[in-house]
């Protein structure tokens, strides 16, 4: 009797050692968990994911240029001096640049994430046994060239770098930035104009939301790279530009951007922004019988203002063009007089014109 409970004992410690190693030394995963190399415990997505630049953890296997199956090309870098943080840039065949954002180690899952910016999106990324980098809904990539400028493993490819320090400014150098030229609302209201001096350099202005001015400078094409930088007057760093698919147009750092209108004061590009409730006849003060008044045509885009003169009637004094510089903010482009302009927005049903006026109602 007592040598059946000793192996019974025996019995039930060897079960013992047997479950704990099923579950990987009590860590609470088990076989089943891992599929393709990953951990199916951690999510293939995150949303909105937080990152932190603090956590410790060596990516230099991450870093460099590598090349996707469909000949997309993704950039990886450690940015010094701005957020100190690691960086990816993902751009299709074509040069569209498909996402970009931040790499993050995330100690709960104990995989790296690559957070897609544009999206909100954080995918987990593993390598395979052939040292080829796997990332959620990305695809499979190989490297081609290390982290530092020149270690070429694969191809020769020059990649060019989300944030240059210092960049010199070329007025030599040839390019047609046209494509840049207009007003362009990003994330947040904010808004980027881009417009050529009489200088005959590029000049941009981002604002935010309260029109407070948040960079400014140069454009600059670089033939190294064979890309156009914003170079920021402020902080002295050059910033990458790219045209996604849809035509929209990233900054790194600064965000992605869609036209609004063009160069030409009046062309309004696509159908973001509604000039149409604008259209009609707008009173200072709601007053009918009033001293002013200003009308829009039925697109919205094309204005008359009016003052009362000594025989009641309505005397137009000026008229012209819309541009578009924000939500529903509007620069009135004078066609009568030379380099005139109003500057005006929309608010709770009142159109705000200039400093000098009040408030115009509608009436119709």
């Amino acid at each position: 009797m007592k040598n059946w409970k000793k192996y019974m004992s025996l019995l039930l410690a060897l079960v013992m050692c047997l479950i704990m190693a099923a579950c990987g030394g009590g860590n609470g995963y088990n076989d089943d968990d891992i599929i393709d190399g990953v951990d199916d415990t951690a999510p293939d997505t995150i949303e909105n994911l937080v990152t932190d630049a603090s956590v410790e953890f060596d990516y230099s296997a991450y870093m460099g240029t590598w090349l996707g199956e469909d000949d997309s090309v993704l950039v990886m870098e450690h940015v010094e001096g701005i957020t100190n943080s690691e960086r990816f840039r993902l751009n299709g065949a074509d040069q569209a640049l498909l996402a970009s954002g931040n790499i993050q180690y995330v100690e709960e899952y104990g995989y790296v994430y690559l957070y897609n910016e544009h999206s909100g999106i954080a995918h987990i990324c593993w390598f395979n046994e052939d040292n080829t980098l796997y990332i959620d809904s990305f695809g499979t990539f190989t490297k081609v060239s290390g982290d530092v400028p020149g270690d070429t493993i694969g191809d020769e490819y020059n990649p060019a770098p989300s944030v240059i320090d210092s960049l010199v400014i070329d007025d030599s150098v040839e390019y047609d930035y046209s494509v840049l030229l207009g007003t362009w609302l990003g994330g947040y209201d904010s808004v980027l104009a881009v417009e050529e001096y009489d200088d005959g350099r590029v000049h941009y202005i981002l604002s935010n939301a309260y029109n407070d001015w948040t960079a400014s400078g140069l454009f600059q094409y670089v033939e190294e790279y064979g890309c156009v930088y914003a170079h920021n007057d402020y902080d002295g760093f050059a910033y990458l530009c790219s045209f996604n698919e849809d035509a929209t147009l990233s900054i790194e750092y600064f965000g992605t951007f869609t036209k609004v209108s063009g160069d030409v004061p009046g062309e309004t590009v696509g159908d973001e922004v509604d000039t149409a409730v604008l259209s009609g006849s707008w009173y200072l003060d709601g007053d009918i019988y009033g001293s002013k008044c200003i009308e829009f045509d039925a697109s919205g885009t094309i204005w008359t203002y009016y003052e009362r003169g000594d025989n009641g009637f309505w005397d137009g004094v000026d008229g012209g063009t819309l541009r578009v510089t924000g939500a529903n903010r509007y620069e009135a482009v004078s066609g009568w007089y030379d380099s005139k302009t109003y500057d005006f927005y929309l608010e709770n049903g009142m159109l705000y014109w200039g400093s000098e006026d009040g408030g115009y109602e509608a009436y119709y």
